[in-house]
């Protein structure tokens, strides 16, 4: 399955994201990080209506929404919305932090103590 990685935009958060990017294509999974495709990081500065442009053409091309959440953000909720609208399935791991609004629309909701625990889950939930 091809996802859509969403996160909190940090750049301590940038190389958790990898190691999920790693854990996941190692178990027959595409990732695509959204903040690094859209403007590599923030490397490549774009204006807003650019940025909504181009993170809604990935996310099209994409069967789900993948989202990390140790911390909430505006863009995961934009994000999320988006998925939800298209009909996309949306996963959640959660480093112990909650939303309500993500929970009542998220297909799966894993909860995890630490960011290697993501390479024990159980990969068959990440299925179209």
């Amino acid at each position: 399955m091809k996802l859509f990685l969403s996160s909190k935009f940090e750049k301590a958060n940038f190389e958790n994201l990898e190691k999920i990017k790693d854990i996941f294509e190692k178990n027959g999974h595409k990732i695509v990080i959204g903040m690094k495709e859209v403007d590599n990081y923030g490397t490549d500065p774009l204006s807003p209506k650019e940025m909504m442009v181009r993170t809604k053409s990935l996310l099209e091309d994409c069967d789900g929404l993948l989202i990390y959440l140790y911390k909430k953000g505006t863009g995961i909720g934009i994000e999320a919305g988006l998925a939800n609208q298209m009909g996309k399935p949306i996963f959640v791991i959660t480093l112990g932090e909650t939303s309500e609004s993500l929970m009542g629309i998220s297909d799966k909701w894993l909860e995890i103590r630490d960011i290697l625990e993501i390479e024990k889950i159980n990969f068959k939930y990440f299925k179209k």
